[in-house]
């Protein structure tokens, strides 16, 4: 079983200042209203907001609030990591349905501990860090098995020129056999949506 998880993709497209994933520039909500990002050291960075947007630290979130409810980011997501979500309202009138996603546990991540699914991971399989630390495991870990020189072999999708920061160790090859089936990646939305 491989997870259909959030790769907060760097992604190939640009807007503005910063390089965007399928998911993001296909929102009509973005950018929208500009935001501050203030970092670990205090330094504070300025970003555009949306319904789907991604921020200065790599992180692509959701603003329900924002969201039309079109779902052209759930079509866009060559992962099939997002879906509508029935239960959860979303727009400013509360009349749509939300799309949900993987954020990494951002309210996890903004206080300083990391996802719960890392915590939770009794085979030890997930590890969570900062590349930039090269004194963190994650850094030894990209380094060792050459993670981020060969990205294009880290992911589960690699014609998707997506740029993912969530690495597969993958010394077996076993992601190569691994597909996603567009035709169940739509019934599923539409029975979400009927």
């Amino acid at each position: 079983m491989i997870p259909r998880r959030c790769n907060h993709c760097e992604g190939t497209e640009k807007v503005g200042n910063m390089t965007v994933p399928p998911c993001v520039k296909v929102c009509p909500e973005y950018p929208k209203d500009r935001r501050v990002f203030i970092t670990p050291e205090g330094k504070k960075i300025r970003y555009r907001g949306g319904a789907t947007y991604k921020r200065p630290d790599g992180l692509i979130l959701l603003d329900n609030d924002s969201c039309t409810g079109c779902g052209k980011c759930i079509d866009a997501c060559p992962y099939g990591a997002r879906t509508f979500n029935k239960r959860k309202a979303a727009g400013k009138d509360k009349s749509k349905h939300a799309i949900v996603k993987c954020t990494s546990c951002v309210h996890r991540l903004d206080e300083g501990v990391t996802p719960a699914c890392v915590n939770t991971c009794a085979a030890g399989a997930r590890i969570f860090g900062d590349l930039n630390d090269p004194d963190s495991e994650v850094a030894r870990l990209a380094k060792e098995f050459k993670l981020l020189e060969n990205r294009d072999k880290t992911t589960m999708k690699p014609e998707a020129k997506t740029m993912p920061n969530i690495f597969y160790i993958d010394p077996d090859g076993v992601l190569a056999d691994y597909s996603f089936d567009e035709k169940d990646k739509l019934a599923e939305y539409r029975d979400i949506v009927e």
